[in-house]
């Protein structure tokens, strides 16, 4: 039979290890998401600044939001283009309820439209990767201000049955500190969900999370690997390579 020396024993070890260390728990994620993948429309409210976003409950195993995925502009060919600036948001929810006139905004992201009428998420990591309880609502959107490109339809709208989560804020008083403070009238629109204004649908806006307690989340088929090279140093004894 072979013998492993101490040499290739150690560099198994060494592999069993790194193996480990690139696949264990704390890359188990979870998706967060109301849509079917595929837009079949936009929406903009007046030109004017807008923000989308979608509500979310949070789930065990995806407690930590790491990133939010978007996918702008459907594909009905609207004007919007690729590079426009936009703000991606992730707020939480203070009273628990599920609406989010009443948002607290967690943290921000600077970025610019891309991919637009492909239905490619874009991905935008949050820095602070706020931790939220199971079962606690939160909100992730993006916001954009007129800039001369277009009118604003950059949200991407799946249009199957609505999940009732998805919200248009628009107007020129849309404030990401204070969601609740849009008012009727000329270019202000007061709070919507798309089942409020007969335009039901989800947006192509997601969240990512991750375990705040990656001890809950089972171990990838790797660790197996791991045992096995820690076996494969009690079964040889010997420090040399044999044949017999």
């Amino acid at each position: 039979m072979w013998l492993l020396d101490g040499s290739v024993r150690r560099s198994l070890f060494a592999v069993c290890l790194i193996t480990f260390g690139l696949s264990g728990p704390a890359s188990a994620a979870f998706i967060y998401s109301v849509d079917d993948g595929a837009g079949e429309s936009s929406l903009a409210l007046g030109g004017a600044r807008n923000i989308w976003l979608n509500a979310f409950q949070a789930v065990a195993g995806g407690e930590i939001i790491s990133s939010i995925d978007i996918a702008f502009g459907a594909t009905d060919q609207d004007s919007e283009v690729n590079g426009d600036p936009i703000t991606v948001y992730l707020w939480s929810d203070p009273n628990n309820d599920g609406d989010p006139r009443d948002a607290i905004l967690e943290t921000s992201i600077a970025g610019v439209t891309a991919n637009i009428h492909t239905n490619i998420f874009n991905n935008f990591a949050v820095p602070s990767s706020p931790t939220f309880g199971v079962g606690d609502w939160f909100f992730v959107g993006f916001g954009w201000l007129p800039s001369g490109s277009g009118a604003g339809f950059l949200v991407n709208r799946d249009t199957s049955p609505s999940a009732g989560a998805s919200w248009v804020f628009g107007g020129a008083l849309t404030d990401p500190n204070n969601l609740g403070a849009g008012v009727d009238g000329i270019d202000n629109f007061s709070p919507q969900d798309l089942d409020n204004i007969a335009l039901g649908g989800n947006f192509l806006i997601r969240a990512n999370g991750r375990a705040a307690d990656v001890s809950q989340v089972p171990l990838p088929a790797t660790v197996l690997l791991f045992g096995l090279g820690l076996a494969g140093l009690g079964w040889s004894r010997s420090t040399k390579t044999t044949k017999s």
